[in-house]
């Protein structure tokens, strides 16, 4: 059943306090405002003083009952059309309901009648009222003494009953109160057991009056501790943010306004940790007086599982932003370097602008670097993977760029002389490295240390259940620690999403970036920190069981571009990179045939009157992608070689390829001597 949308305020008159209880929690439950009172008598105090949208009243009660206060209501002009329900289990026959009507009541409950039937009969008056459908009863025009002999005949009826019903209840009482302290231990064991915490607070003075277990170990206080919280106690369990809505609305509850059932905040227990609380409030009765039950709802899990969600959906989407970048840009810088390097050909003799095409080459490069940040940030992918010593890089990073550390830093190095290798991009793993000891350097204010440590480490099932990203297995750790400032707990939840930065706004993709590589390694990274006590990050990456590592040897270029006369189809979507390798390729000698996509390459190799030694293919293309081009052109020519470009790194599908005959693969942007070598090379193959 819907609850109201707009609180209404009830008033309830009933002698029988337990009857009023039970009616006042359940109508608070559903959103009403309840002021109860025993008597006609007080109601009437009530009603001239405030504002009611219905009356709920019993009809036998002392002082005035139920039929007295309905006909005072009905006599009086300011009280006379609010709306007038009777709940009755004494008054039930045919005459009861007969001078209630004549006396104007609206309806007419018998009790005992389902909670959820009495709630939907409120409802629906309180909305015909509203809307104009409940017409104000009028009493009905018969003399005085009429209904006065009516109503002193069904008194005294009711009055000899009530009696005969007094002698029984006396009978019944013992064995309810036997029923009640059953009843009660029942329920004091399921609040016990319950998974919710819960308070009872009591309002003169402020204090807590009731603690359950579940309380206890939520907050980490026992019982007596709780119940002897003063009040300032009590506010400073609250999270400072948090504390002016909360007590506003407690205060409210005690007074009987309109207030809010439930409030989410942050409370702070004993060992200072905070915690996700939903609280449940319902004004009660306790021993006598008015009070607070509350119940709290620990959620912090949930909230800690809805962040990690978030922070996952915005790393996903900044990697896909990432990736889509980087391709575009790589793709720009093929038309930049290829377009600087044709103009230095022409421009030798010129060393003015030779040195200035220099630069554009250059920036060109730097630029395709950046972009590699960015794909490294996005996928992390392994362009060059090789077996490695990571003891190995460390000191030909530390070497190159040890010098250029400023004095204050100490660097201390604690290598374990039986590493493991490891399976890795060189390149990035110095990257890694040298960003890392960056961000170390910067957090040291003064005099520091730096230790950078390695050793084998075994992950084991506990170890990697505390490490999900990781599973079981023989790792190398790579240990950077230092004596800086430290991180804020608030900044250390941050510091790998991109472009966060504690310096400029807006920059950031170091740590972002490393965070990527490391996970595509396989491997993962974590970072300890406490402001003012240093920092520490830890790198784990999977181990392998080569002995060996490989040596990367450095290939000198020959001095001489080689050059050719073989026909190339180029196929890219992009007309700046066609372009400018039509004109790099054609300077060496070469026929150029210029596809924009899939289809028109398939097209020209049906329709081209000679032979078409090489492709040079783009991956990503509308019409017809790289992947669905090369298998179509290896069907119509199946000795055609091809070289596979990209401005992605060497990805699932372009391997592929190359498993299915393609003959290389070229990032870009490349260099004019690279892409000329290499498609000597392949044709020489």
């Amino acid at each position: 059943m819907k609850k109201p949308n707009n609180l209404k305020k009830i008033i309830l008159v009933d002698d029988d306090k337990d009857i009023r209880f039970t009616l006042e929690n359940l109508l608070i439950d559903y959103g009403y405002t309840v002021v109860s009172v025993e008597n006609g008598k007080e109601a009437l105090k009530k009603l001239k003083n405030n504002k009611f949208d219905l009356i709920i009243s019993d009809i036998l009660m002392p002082v005035m009952d139920g039929y007295q206060l309905l006909k005072n209501l009905k006599d009086n002009n300011k009280l006379k059309n609010i709306p007038f329900v009777f709940f009755t289990g004494t008054y039930t026959d045919k005459k009861d309901k007969e001078l209630a009507i004549k006396l104007g009541a609206d309806k007419y409950i018998e009790k005992p009648l389902e909670f959820e039937i009495f709630i939907k009969t409120i409802q629906g008056i309180i909305e015909d009222n509203k809307s104009g459908k409940l017409k104000p009863k009028k009493p009905a025009l018969e003399q005085e003494e009429v209904i006065l002999k009516l109503y002193s005949g069904q008194l005294v009826h009711k009055l000899e009953k009530k009696l005969k019903d007094l002698e029984t209840e006396i009978i019944q009482r013992k064995k309810a109160e036997k029923a009640l302290q059953e009843s009660e231990e029942r329920y004091k064991n399921i609040i016990e057991n319950s998974q919710l915490g819960m308070l009872i607070i009591k309002d003169k003075p402020i204090r807590i009056s009731f603690v359950n277990t579940p309380m206890e170990k939520l907050s980490g206080y026992t019982s007596d501790e709780i119940m002897h919280f003063t009040p300032d106690k009590i506010i400073s369990t609250i999270h400072p943010e948090d504390r002016k809505a909360l007590f506003k609305n407690f205060k409210a509850r005690i007074k009987g306004e309109i207030f809010s059932t439930n409030h989410k905040f942050r409370l702070i227990i004993k060992d200072n940790d905070i915690r996700w609380i939903e609280m449940f409030s319902t004004l009660i009765t306790y021993k006598g007086s008015q009070a607070i039950q509350s119940t709290f709802l620990d959620y912090t899990e949930k909230t800690q599982i809805e962040a990690l969600m978030i922070k996952t959906s915005r790393m996903e989407a900044t990697t896909t932003l990432a990736t889509g970048i980087a391709h575009d840009y790589n793709n720009l810088m093929v038309g930049v370097l290829g377009n600087a390097e044709l103009l230095k050909m022409q421009f030798t003799k010129n060393l003015k602008i030779a040195n200035k095409l220099n630069t554009i080459a250059n920036n060109a490069k730097k630029a395709g670097e950046l972009s590699q940040q960015l794909i490294a940030f996005a996928r992390g992918g392994k362009y060059n993977p090789q077996i490695l010593n990571l003891n190995n890089i460390i000191k030909d990073t530390l070497h190159l760029n040890e010098q250029s550390f400023p004095t204050k830093v100490h660097i201390k190095k604690k290598f374990d002389p039986e590493l493991s290798n490891i399976e890795a991009d060189l390149s990035q793993m110095n990257y890694v490295i040298m960003n890392l000891c960056k961000n170390s350097i910067e957090a040291i204010n003064k005099k520091g240390q730096i230790l950078l440590s390695t050793n084998n480490v075994e992950i084991n099932n506990e170890l990697a259940s505390s490490k999900t990203e990781l599973e079981v297995g023989q790792y190398v750790c790579f240990t950077i620690e230092d004596t800086g400032c430290g991180i804020d707990k608030e900044i250390l939840t941050k510091i790998f999403e991109p472009f966060f930065s504690t310096k400029l706004k807006g920059r950031g993709l170091g740590l972002a970036a490393i965070f990527g590589i490391i996970e595509n390694h396989n491997g993962y990274i974590s970072v300890d920190s406490k402001n003012g006590s240093g920092t520490t990050f830890k790198i784990f990456l999977p181990a392998i069981e080569s002995s060996e590592p490989e040596i990367q040897v450095e290939q000198k270029s020959e001095n001489k571009i080689p050059i050719g006369n073989e026909t190339i189809l180029i196929i890219d979507d992009e007309p700046d990179i066609l372009d400018v390798v039509q004109s790099i390729l054609e300077d060496f000698g070469y026929h150029i045939l210029i596809a924009n996509n899939g289809k028109e390459a398939l097209d020209i190799a049906d329709k081209f009157d000679g032979d078409i030694h090489l492709v040079i293919l783009d991956m990503f293309m509308p019409v017809l992608d790289g992947t669905e081009t090369f298998h179509l052109l290896k069907k119509a020519i199946p000795n055609l070689k091809t070289i596979i470009c990209s401005g992605f790194e060497l990805d699932s599908k372009a391997q592929s390829l190359l498993n299915s005959g393609a003959n290389s693969f070229i990032q870009k942007p490349f260099t004019l001597e690279k892409l000329v070598r290499e498609v000597r090379r392949i044709l020489d193959v």
